[in-house]
C-alpha cells in the first residue's frame, strides 16, 4: 500500500488599520464649505444642489439629509347649527428648528390678519384654506419655503337649530298661530325681519320682532295666500330664507 502523504501550509495574513479618505470610496465625491463653522463632504458622487435648509446647515444628498420637511397636522370642528359661528381650525406644526420662522397665511384673510394663528375659532360654515410659511435665517436675510395645505371645509350638518320658524298662520283671531311664530329669536337682539309677497314686493320691514303682536299686525288684513321671508340676525350669520302660508279662516 502506498501512503499518501499531505502537507498543509499556512499563510498568514496581518491587517493592520487604516483610515481610508472619502475620495478613495468614491472618486466622485467632493468637499463643500457651507459657512466658515461647517464643512460638508458627499461620498455619493451626486451633483451638489441645495434642498432642505436647517438653521444655518445645508444638506443635500438624499441618503445624508436629517431635515425632511415640516409635518402639519391639522384638526377642525363644525358648526353646531347655521345661526351660530362655532367652527374652529386648529394647526400643530413639528419637525422646524428654532432658528426657523413659521407663519399661517389663512385665506380670507380677515380670520387671521397678523400670520400668527395657528388656531382660528368663531368660524362660520364655508371652506377656508392655509399655506404655512418657513423663513430660515441665511446671511443677512432670509430662505422662505411654502407649504400648502389641503383646503378645510367647515360643515354645517345641523341647520339653523337655536331659530325655529312656523310656516302657517291662521290669522282668525282665535289666539293660536295669529302671528308668525319664531323660537329663540330673543338670542339675536339685532335681528330684522323681511316680509315679501309672491312677486317679490317687500311688505313689511320688521326690527326687534314680537310673536305676540307681529306679523300680520292686529287689525291689519292681509290676503291669504303663500309669502317669503328673510329673517337676518346680525353678527354676520347668514340669513334665513323660507315661505310661509297665511289662511284668514
Amino acid at each position: 500500500m502506498r501512503n499518501l502523504i499531505v502537507i498543509f501550509s499556512c499563510v498568514v495574513i496581518r491587517l493592520s488599520g487604516q483610515t481610508i479618505d472619502n475620495s478613495v470610496i468614491n472618486s466622485a465625491g467632493q468637499t463643500h464649505t457651507i459657512n466658515s463653522n461647517f464643512i460638508y463632504t458627499d461620498n455619493i458622487g451626486e451633483p451638489f444642489v441645495s434642498t432642505e435648509f436647517v438653521g444655518t446647515y445645508t444638506f443635500t444628498q438624499g441618503f445624508l439629509q436629517i431635515f425632511d420637511g415640516p409635518k402639519v397636522f391639522v384638526t377642525y370642528n363644525p358648526v353646531s347649527c347655521t345661526d351660530r359661528k362655532d367652527g374652529n381650525i386648529s394647526v400643530s406644526v413639528s419637525n422646524v428648528s428654532p432658528t426657523q420662522t413659521v407663519s399661517y397665511l389663512w385665506s380670507p384673510s380677515s380670520i387671521c390678519t397678523n400670520a400668527t394663528c395657528n388656531n382660528v375659532d368663531s368660524l362660520n360654515a364655508g371652506t377656508y384654506s392655509l399655506i404655512i410659511s418657513i423663513k430660515t435665517p441665511s446671511g443677512t436675510g432670509f430662505l422662505e419655503k411654502f407649504y400648502p395645505q389641503n383646503a378645510i371645509t367647515i360643515e354645517d350638518k345641523n341647520g339653523p337649530c337655536r331659530v325655529k320658524i312656523y310656516n302657517t298662520i291662521t290669522a282668525n283671531g282665535d289666539g293660536i298661530n295669529d302671528f308668525l311664530t319664531i323660537d329663540n329669536l330673543e338670542e339675536f337682539p339685532d335681528h330684522e325681519l323681511l316680509i315679501y309677497n309672491r312677486w317679490g314686493k317687500l311688505l313689511k320691514s320688521i326690527k326687534n320682532y314680537k310673536n305676540d303682536n307681529g306679523w300680520p299686525a292686529k287689525g291689519e288684513t292681509i290676503i291669504s295666500g303663500t309669502y317669503f321671508y328673510v329673517l337676518d340676525l346680525g353678527k354676520g350669520i347668514k340669513p334665513i330664507k323660507g315661505w310661509v302660508e297665511l289662511l284668514n279662516n
